[in-house]
């Protein structure tokens, strides 16, 4: 039998950290299709509360943007930071520049909007493929 410790409220020791508990609590936002593929925003916690572009497949649960901030800064509290471009593409804001992007099948992630400063991007509409 294990002894009984009396601590003040809050002080006594766990096992567990915030960052344990906070790792489970994951938002889930701004959800469409890519593809096959079912595609979300995740706040990830763990990573300092980034916002990640997740996919699923029906197997398995990516990363689409590793280490990318996938986010927009309008009214500060956010708007769909990310949209669907043809059959499997994407664009998305960067929280780190502000600049909307776009991956490309050879790796290679670019910018489409110039370095502009309190310029925010949101909400996407994609008018027409050929031109993004």
């Amino acid at each position: 039998m294990t002894a009984s410790i009396i601590a003040p409220f809050g002080r006594w020791p766990s096992p567990m950290t915030g960052l344990d508990v906070a790792a489970v609590d994951a938002t889930v936002e701004w959800i469409d299709f890519v593809g096959h593929r079912e595609c979300w925003v995740e706040n990830l916690p763990i990573d300092d509360g980034r916002d990640a572009l997740m996919a699923f497949d029906g197997d398995h649960i990516t990363e689409l943007l590793p280490g990318r901030h996938v986010r927009s800064r309008i009214i500060e509290y956010g708007v769909r930071p990310w949209a669907p471009v043809g059959a499997d593409g994407v664009v998305f804001s960067d929280v780190a520049d502000g600049r909307v992007h776009r991956p490309f099948p050879d790796g290679e992630v670019r910018p489409l909007t110039p370095v502009a400063e309190g310029v925010r991007y949101g909400d996407f509409t994609i008018w027409r493929e050929s031109e993004v």
